[in-house]
This record gives C-alpha cells, structure tokens and sequence, in this order.
C-alpha cells in the first residue's frame, strides 16, 4: 500500500523560506557594497562566497524548522548550508568578480551537492533541477536590469544605484529561497510504501 508523507502547506513555506533567504542576504549585499570599489581578490571573494554562506545559514533554517515535523531538522539544515558552501566555492574562487554572468554554475553545483548531503535518491533530479532554475531566472533578471533600456535607466536614476542593488538582491535571494523550498518539498513529499 502507497502513502504520502503529510505535505506542508507549499506556498507558506516558499514565502517563508524566501523571507529567510533574504534576511540572510542582507549580510553579502552589505559586503559587496562596501567592497565594491576594492580590487582586492580575497575580499571579493569572501564577499561573494562567505555572503552566500550566510544567507544559506538564515534561509536554511527557516526551511529546516517549517519541516522540522517529516524530516530531522539537523541533517536538512547541514545538507542546504553545506551544499551552498560547496556549490558557491569553486565558482566564486574561479570566476570572480564575473561570478553574476554565469549563475547557472553555481546554481547546478548546489543543487547537486545538496541531493549528495541529503541523501536521498528519489528526487534527486527535481530538486537540483528546481534550484539550478531559480539561478537560472536570478541570472535573466541581473542581464534585464544591466541592459541599457529605459525603465532600466530610469531606475537607475531616480532610485540610486545602490537601491537598485539592494532591491535587485532581495528579489533574486527569495528566488532562491522559493526554488529551494520547492526541491525539498517535491523531493520530501513523494508517495512511500507501508511495510
């Protein structure tokens, strides 16, 4: 006989998750502003890697503790936080400061390094699928908001560039708390069998 696992209310945990995220994001957008005009590769990379450790430790959390009652809360949380700090290290120690023009990388490697920690086979293939493509609608918005057109320049102008980098950055992390949310809820959520 075929049961499912109780499923949490989707949308309610995508919000939340999403609010995590960005509460955690906060932190590297305040790094990459204030290291902005540095030529420094160290910092940047620290600002770029350690911001996005952070973030994924706050948005983590906040996903781990809403499913807290189907899966233990330690090992979703260590899976999520590990996979962003591996998935997040070899593009941002590569890639640089160019890092926003290729998020489909870093994207695809933590969502494969998050179905490797949380070992679990089933579903694999959807929640790093679900997560490479929230990088990937991460990756359209910095290119929209980079092309030289006229709300983009309007934008610009009347709001401020450091706004607009603040703005842009809470969308894109609830993204990517929204993608996540979603990959660990279809991967947690399929039909298991009753012995």
């Amino acid at each position: 006989m075929e049961i499912n696992k109780i499923k949490p209310n989707l949308f309610k945990l995508s919000l939340l998750t999403g609010i995590g995220f960005i509460a955690g994001g906060f932190f590297r957008t305040f790094l990459e502003l204030t290291l902005a005009s540095q030529e420094n590769f160290l910092l940047i990379f620290i600002a770029i890697w350690f911001g996005f450790v952070v973030e994924a430790i706050i948005g983590m959390w906040v996903l781990a503790a809403l499913l807290r009652s189907i899966y233990p809360f330690k090992k979703l949380w260590l899976a999520g936080v590990g996979a962003f700090a591996a998935g997040i290290l070899l593009p941002a120690l590569f890639i640089n400061q160019f890092f926003v023009a290729l998020l489909i990388l870093p994207g695809l490697l933590t969502g494969l390094f998050f179905s490797i920690f949380l070992r679990e086979h089933k579903g694999r293939t959807t929640l790093i699928l679900s997560i490479t493509l929230g990088f990937i609608i991460c990756q359209i918005m910095v290119f929209s908001v980079q092309n030289d057109m006229n709300w983009t320049r309007w934008l610009y102008e009347n709001a401020g560039e450091n706004s607009v980098k603040i703005i842009i950055d809470m969308v894109m992390n609830m993204i990517i708390g929204i993608s996540v949310s979603i990959g660990i809820w279809y991967t947690l959520n399929r039909p298991i069998k009753n012995k």
